[in-house]
């Protein structure tokens, strides 16, 4: 009895079949629906929760640091200076006159002075001006978890 049934669910299950099979080809063809490409993608989306992921970044150096600093080299001696210079040789005699004897000199000749600037200044000097820093710069990143994804996909259905 227990092979009656089953070979009677054979022949139920194929007539069932052969029943769909006739109405798909005399009925209405089926509508095919594609939804195209579809693209997910995100980058650095937090792996607990919705929203991105906490990232902190950052760097510290430790050493020697300065800006325009300047050092000098050298020195200049001396300066530039106005001098009056006096041309007349007849005051020149009688200068002699008054500072030796100081008789008969007469009276003071004019000076017939000619003003010339005298520059002294002697040496070499350097000047240098620099910036930078010396030292070690580390770097940190800290990520609370973060997930990238890129999920490449599409969906057909026959209907």
């Amino acid at each position: 009895m227990f092979r009656k049934l089953s070979s009677v669910a054979s022949v139920t299950r194929a007539s069932a079949f052969i029943v769909l099979l006739s109405l798909s080809t005399t009925g209405q063809a089926g509508v095919v629906y594609s939804s195209g490409a579809l693209n997910f993608s995100t980058t650095g989306q937090s792996m607990w929760g919705t929203g991105a992921a906490t990232v902190l970044n950052g760097s510290k150096f430790v050493g020697a640091e300065w800006n325009n600093e300047t050092a000098s080299l050298g020195k200049i001696v001396g300066k530039v200076s106005t001098v009056s210079v006096n041309t007349n040789p007849a005051w020149w005699v009688w200068k002699a006159c008054k500072e030796t004897v100081n008789v008969l000199c007469g009276s003071q000749p004019s000076k017939g002075t000619v003003k010339t600037n005298v520059d002294t200044r002697t040496g070499a000097k350097l000047d240098v001006t620099t910036s930078g820093k010396l030292g070690l710069e580390f770097g940190y990143t800290v990520n609370s978890g973060s997930v990238d994804a890129n999920l490449d996909f599409s969906a057909t259905a026959l209907l």
